[in-house]
């Protein structure tokens, strides 16, 4: 099952999607993992998860590229952009539900 995402209309339609190549990218850009995130993200910090989820749709997509696109055709509040950034990290690690039961490693 692919990983979820969520859409963000810009100039066209992009998948925000947090799976594994814009998570080992956004580590390797900021030395932070998904965990460290916590609750205040500041805007450079935003602008970064962005652009590396993004780019896992255009690999030619700069970070000036990215910031250009939101400035000029998203269409909400840096409030929205934030919420919909989190659904997108969220629905890549969605919080573990205790009736479940965890994944088990076969070897």
């Amino acid at each position: 099952m692919p990983i979820p995402f969520k859409t963000i209309e810009l100039d066209k339609a992009y998948k925000l999607r947090f799976g594994m190549g814009a998570t080992m990218e956004f580590k390797e850009l900021t030395g932070m993992s998904f965990s460290e995130l916590g609750d205040n993200v500041s805007e450079q910090v935003l602008g970064q998860i962005l652009w590396v989820m993004l780019k896992q749709e255009n690999q030619d997509l700069t970070q000036k590229d990215v910031n250009k696109l939101i400035d000029e055709y998203f269409d909400g509040t840096m409030d929205d952009l934030m919420d919909l950034t989190q659904q997108a990290i969220q629905a890549a690690y969605p919080p573990q539900n205790p009736t479940k039961p965890a994944a088990t490693k076969k070897g």
